[in-house]
């Protein structure tokens, strides 16, 4: 597996490899506990978030595969029948990760060479618009990840060391935290006002969010 995430509901496993996409009803109280529901098999795939609502998923899916100008449709896709519908097509390069907002009003996603793209919408009834933010697509990162409030984005810049907090209501770069020792990536909010990074070294560290400053640190080697 490349990837692997629970709906919110913890009812369905969503799991994705080089051969594709694939669904798994967890649920225990279910008479069809543990079997299959479906599978994409399809290697274009490169990416896949969940929305919270724990009924539909996006994956991203390379067009154009084998040219020097790949770029990524974003197909949606009913996590417990299967069926999907394109999204929007040729949205950017290649992606290799993607993430929605908690409220479901923004999509941010990563191509393979670092830059940002982020879709922004009003309601599920509406479609995914391109949403611009001054600087956010000029760095290199391989991290989006939205606060429970869904009013910030982090990222991370071009050495990929030091996150960046985006507020997404005013459209701007809101702060910076202090660098990281090696490159940074991932990370996840613990709540409101704390947020856990990992990088390539054996620290889990834990940063304030309105001081972005670092809290504790937390060895997790043998």
């Amino acid at each position: 597996p490349e990837k692997m995430a629970c709906t919110p509901d913890e009812r369905s496993l969503i799991l994705q490899n080089h051969f594709g996409l694939f669904s798994w009803n967890i649920d225990a109280r279910s008479h069809d506990f543990a079997c299959p529901r479906w599978c994409h098999v399809n290697s274009s795939i490169g990416c896949f978030a969940v929305y919270p609502d724990s009924h539909l998923a996006v994956f991203s899916r390379t067009s154009d595969e084998g040219t020097p100008n790949q770029q990524s449709d974003l197909v949606e896709v009913d996590i417990h029948t299967g069926e999907f519908r394109l999204l929007h097509d040729k949205i950017g390069q290649r992606l290799i990760n993607l993430a929605i907002s908690p409220n479901s009003e923004f999509l941010a996603g990563v191509e393979d060479n670092g830059e940002v793209v982020l879709l922004d919408r009003c309601s599920s009834l509406e479609p995914w618009q391109a949403c611009s933010i001054p600087g956010l697509c000029s760095g290199v990162t391989g991290i989006v990840c939205f606060s429970p409030d869904s009013k910030l984005l982090i990222t991370s810049d071009r050495d990929t060391r030091r996150l960046i907090v985006w507020d997404l209501d005013r459209k701007k770069m809101q702060s910076t935290f202090e660098e990281h020792p090696t490159r940074v990536i991932g990370c996840d909010f613990l709540n409101d006002g704390q947020l856990l990074s990992w990088s390539f070294d054996t620290m889990l560290r834990v940063w304030n969010l309105d001081r972005t400053a670092l809290v504790r640190q937390i060895n997790v080697s043998p």
